[in-house]
């Protein structure tokens, strides 16, 4: 989506298709923030991830894994989902209004 000099932002539609080589990259995933998501930006630790909130999700779920992001030192936030479609990284990347994000 975006290449400067000092590197990246990726888009993938999940985390899920985000691979080792993203490791010095920003991914953009159309995909929700929750913890079931995030065991592959741990296996990669990412430069940053941004992620779907997940329309606010059934008691946060679609941010809660945000934080697990802290111990790999991976700056990631989430976007609201009435503003950038689910599933539609571009949208993330394009409209996307930050909802949450960990420390």
């Amino acid at each position: 989506m975006l290449e400067t000099p000092t590197g990246r932002v990726v888009l993938v539609d999940s985390m899920l298709f985000a691979a080792a080589h993203n490791h010095n990259d920003v991914i953009c995933a159309g995909s929700h923030g929750g913890r079931v998501n995030m065991a592959r930006a741990l296996e990669i630790a990412p430069r940053g991830a941004l992620f779907s909130d997940g329309g606010g999700a059934r008691d946060g779920s679609g941010v809660n894994g945000l934080p697990l992001l802290d111990a790999a030192d991976v700056p990631a936030a989430a976007v609201d989902a009435t503003r950038a479609r689910i599933g539609d990284p571009a949208s993330t990347w394009r409209d996307g209004v930050v909802s949450a994000m960990n420390d």
